[in-house]
């Protein structure tokens, strides 16, 4: 038994890095802009539309990140490798969203989600997010750099 073996589920580990990754510029990004002053008390909405924003523009990082420790683990389905990464954040917090969304609604509560503001946030995923995140993950495979 080696004491330096490849993890036994390589795909999720790279998934996890990869995303873990996209989070943590993520925070920087929102860091770097409330300390430039972008960010005003009296705007609600503007911290959670730069959220979605950034998120989708990050995305490229998550998938070259999780692309980069996923060729470096061995690991030969890179596209699947991509499908996880896109997914593993976003996937639980959507249906959070979904369930906490359909609650609000039931006991009529004006925090509701509007539905087209749900479908804009699963339009910026689809259109925005996911091939930025193929993106990332192509530029990786293409490039030569060896670890």
């Amino acid at each position: 038994m080696s004491l330096f073996r490849y993890p036994k589920y390589k795909s999720l580990f790279a998934a996890a890095l990869g995303s873990g990754t996209q989070l943590f510029a993520l925070a920087l990004f929102i860091f770097i802009l409330a300390l430039v002053g972008v960010f005003y008390p009296y705007n609600r909405g503007a911290l959670f539309t730069a959220l979605v924003v950034i998120y989708a523009l990050t995305s490229g990082i998550a998938g070259y990140t999780a692309s980069s420790f996923y060729h470096q683990l061995e690991g030969s389905n890179w596209v699947r490798n991509l499908l996880l990464t896109g997914c593993l954040f976003c996937g639980p917090l959507f249906l959070t969203l979904c369930f906490l969304n359909t609650v609000a609604i039931a006991y009529t509560a004006t925090t509701a989600l509007p539905f087209g503001t749900i479908v804009v946030i699963v339009l910026i995923w689809s259109l925005v997010t996911s091939p930025l995140l193929v993106l990332g993950g192509i530029a990786r495979k293409n490039s030569k750099a060896e670890f």
